[in-house]
């Protein structure tokens, strides 16, 4: 008897699953301020919104470009860390005695965000958003399961990286690399 149909040869090493570990820090430095636990199912979402360009009769696509581009980071922190939340916020003052203070501040804060995952095989997946600002929502839920932390991140366009070189056009919002 015949084996499974429509199988594709697979790299079991580039296989993986579950969350990775968030840092957050301060533009322009690699962030070493552990995000703490995290629930699986973090996302990177990558957005480009395009211009066609037809011509003809019927109309045919001759070209094609971006218009506007958008990634940002989400995921559900399970841990009450107060400068996470102002993070995530985009402002708000936090101090070594526990406490957030929010509101009046029109400036959002940028911050540099680094997800490190480590896959099964043993290798390594790392997401650096250069620059971030916090979307500016956090549901703060009280109920009877683990709370979570609702946070979400947008890059902005930055000019360097986190050692100081200089960023091109295509590459000013993150970098992936696979280990």
């Amino acid at each position: 008897m015949a084996g499974p149909l429509n199988v594709p040869t697979v790299t079991q090493n580039d296989l993986s699953f579950g969350p990775g570990v968030v840092y957050v820090g301060p533009v322009g430095s690699t962030p070493s301020t552990h995000l703490g636990a995290v629930e699986a199912g973090s996302t990177l979402e990558i957005r480009s919104s395009v211009l066609d360009v037809r011509q003809g009769n019927p109309s045919a696509l001759i070209k094609r470009f971006n218009q506007s581009q958008d990634v940002g980071y989400s995921c559900s922190g399970l841990e009450w860390d107060l400068y996470v939340i102002s993070q995530a916020l985009g402002c708000g003052v936090t101090s070594a005695a526990g406490k957030l203070d929010f509101g009046g501040d029109p400036n959002t804060a940028k911050i540099a965000l680094l997800v490190q995952h480590q896959t099964p095989a043993g290798g390594t997946i790392d997401v650096r958003i250069w620059e971030a600002v916090g979307n500016g929502e956090v549901s703060l839920g009280f109920g009877e399961d683990s709370h979570k932390f609702p946070y979400r991140w947008d890059a902005v366009l930055a000019d360097t990286d986190w050692a100081g070189g200089s960023l091109t056009d295509k590459n000013r919002y993150f970098q992936i690399e696979k280990q």
